[in-house]
């Protein structure tokens, strides 16, 4: 009888404890959420891990650095978060502080030896999505390779093409960017932009001395 009380109590307190962490992590997100460091801190005090993620494995710290929260983001640094720890598609706080223009988390990503150019996507490369010059220019400083390629050969000068970004087309081409690396479907940047009827930048391309 003794041993089954024993066990009842074990299984009631693991419960208690799964439902104690479920809070803290939702008391983390909001944290992050309004960028309470102050918040945040107290609850990695009292045993919040700081690379708690949700099931996506996004982790706090890539919360913070895609939505800018640079107080948590931090928080979080100082606290033991892994600067170059993946979600499930392999996306780092890096890359997603590339894609939501948060050049001031990215720089403070890089000063804690975030991976500017990591297998597979590259940070420069999310940049080059919403044709982000500055971020571009920031993620170059740091070591970014201009020519860098994505694992279907992506690089930023074929997505800047890709979504019709023409500053940052005329940036990256004007940076040295390779005119003529082919993507896994064979095709350049010029192809790309032909592709995808982004007549004025194939037009630049051509000016530059790219080929199909």
């Amino acid at each position: 009888m003794k041993s089954f009380m024993k066990i009842a109590a074990a299984a009631l307190l693991a419960v208690a404890s799964g439902f104690a962490a479920a809070g803290a992590y939702e008391d983390a997100l909001d944290a992050v959420e309004k960028d309470n460091a102050k918040v945040l801190t107290g609850l990695l005090q009292k045993g919040l891990d700081p690379n708690t993620s949700d099931a996506d494995g996004n982790t706090l710290l890539m919360k913070s650095a895609r939505a800018g929260k640079l107080g948590t983001l931090k928080t979080l640094l100082g606290s033991g978060a892994k600067v170059n720890q993946p979600n499930a598609v392999g996306e780092t706080a890096l890359m997603l502080a590339a894609i939501g223009g948060q050049q001031a988390a990215a720089r403070e990503l890089l000063a804690k030896g975030a991976e500017v150019n990591p297998e597979g996507w590259k940070p420069l490369i999310y940049a080059a999505v919403y044709g982000n010059v500055e971020m571009m220019k920031l993620l170059l400083g740091g070591g970014a390779q201009i020519n860098g390629q994505a694992e279907n050969g992506m690089t930023a000068l074929m997505m800047a093409a890709h979504e019709g970004h023409m500053n940052a087309v005329k940036f990256l081409v004007a940076g040295g960017a390779d005119l003529n690396i082919r993507n896994g479907q064979e095709r350049t940047a010029l192809g790309i932009a032909r592709q995808r009827s982004k007549d004025d930048i194939a037009a630049v391309l051509v000016q530059a001395g790219a080929k199909e």
